[in-house]
């Protein structure tokens, strides 16, 4: 919504989280400087991640959408630059399934 530093009560705001995440990031080709990495993260704190990846700033990270279980893929080259290889994807569920459940789900 672009109010990146209202939160609700417990939660952290975009930035207070991205500030405790960001040492993870900076150590993180330190201590895996080979293969691949597989991230899993909520949706919301994904959006953080990627605003701050891609340099979009907080107060674009709307624009990241996602699906639960849906895959993202962030290429880091040698030379730490960041690029988007895929967003939201979710080819990888079979589509029965999750149709016959979201059709069946009705809020009370």
């Amino acid at each position: 919504t672009g109010e990146v530093e209202i939160t609700v009560e417990g939660a952290e705001t975009p930035r207070i989280a991205w500030n405790r995440e960001k040492a993870f990031f900076d150590e993180l080709p330190k201590i895996h400087d080979k293969g691949q990495i597989l991230l899993c993260s909520h949706g919301r704190q994904l959006r953080i991640i990627l605003s701050q990846f891609l340099a979009y700033g907080f107060e674009r990270m709307e624009e990241f959408p996602h699906k639960n279980t849906a895959l993202t893929l962030v290429r880091i080259h040698p030379d730490m630059r960041k690029e988007l290889i895929f967003q939201d994807k979710y080819s990888h569920l079979p589509e029965t399934p999750l149709k016959s459940i979201s059709a069946s789900h009705k809020p009370s």
